[in-house]
């Protein structure tokens, strides 16, 4: 076969020796007498998998002492909702700065639980640039202000953080997580599904701040409590195992982050 080279916004190539060793695992996982989809999540086997993924992300990124690290399911777009519920209430709103089709769908959902509005757009509706520091203004009661790092439909991309100030900072980075250096300290939340750059679809990584940890908790409290699989809190006390996870895309994941530290 002649592997092809994948430019499409969907699932993207894997390295090769990852595929490779997959082959292997998915009908004996070490010393298991069972492929890596088949033994229990909550084994040491696996879980020592999920600790390597995690601290191999952690290596990559630089993400500070304090933040937590989830792998969750239902890919960037359930973070639209995810992240806007475990951090707004009714009376609440973020700023979006709007450069492409996923920053609209994020904020439309955002848009469900709160009075979240656009920082900026092209005013001519193409989104064929990103805006330059200075160019918005961020509303003095914003909770956050959210922003996607890469446009894959258009092809555009922040070379650098946006300047919001004081304000906590929301980066969706599907598309080019791990690509290149990030100032994770200078985010409050960071989400990726992970079929573009660190393994296939159905793992989303979720970065999330102190802040956000303490703000999911709240918002949980004064709610009665939040739907337990939309709950950041709850995910991150449960370190990703609160219900059974993808464990053969965290494995993927895992083997692909190791290929990444590979090559320097």
């Amino acid at each position: 076969m002649t592997r092809l080279h994948n430019f499409s916004a969907g699932p993207a190539a894997l390295p090769l020796p990852v595929l490779e060793e997959l082959g292997g695992v998915l009908q004996e996982f070490g010393e298991m007498g069972a492929g890596i989809m088949e033994i229990s999540h909550r084994s040491k086997a696996f879980t020592d998998v999920s600790e390597r993924a995690e601290e191999r992300l952690r290596r990559l990124l630089g993400i500070p002492e304090g933040y937590a690290v989830v792998m969750l399911q239902g890919g960037a777009s359930l973070q639209f909702y995810m992240s806007a519920l475990n951090l707004l209430g009714p009376e609440d709103g973020a700023d979006f700065i709007i450069t492409g089709v996923w920053a609209e769908k994020a904020l439309k959902e955002a848009k469900r639980i709160s009075r979240s509005t656009a920082l900026w757009t092209p005013s001519d509706g193409i989104f064929n640039r990103v805006p330059a520091d200075g160019s918005y203004m961020v509303s003095s009661d914003a909770t956050y202000v959210h922003y996607t790092t890469n446009n894959t439909i258009f092809g555009t991309q922040f070379q650098s953080t946006p300047d919001v100030g004081a304000k906590p900072l929301i980066a969706d980075m599907s598309s080019d997580i791990c690509s290149r250096p990030v100032d994770v300290s200078k985010h409050a939340v960071i989400y990726a599904g992970a079929q573009k750059n660190l393994g296939p679809s159905g793992v989303t990584v979720v970065i999330l701040s102190p802040w956000a940890q303490q703000r999911s908790r709240e918002r949980s409290k004064s709610m009665g409590g939040l739907p337990s699989m939309l709950d950041y809190g709850l995910m991150a006390d449960k370190k990703s195992l609160f219900n059974t996870p993808n464990t053969l895309g965290i494995y993927t994941l895992e083997r692909v982050l190791a290929w990444i530290e590979d090559q320097g």
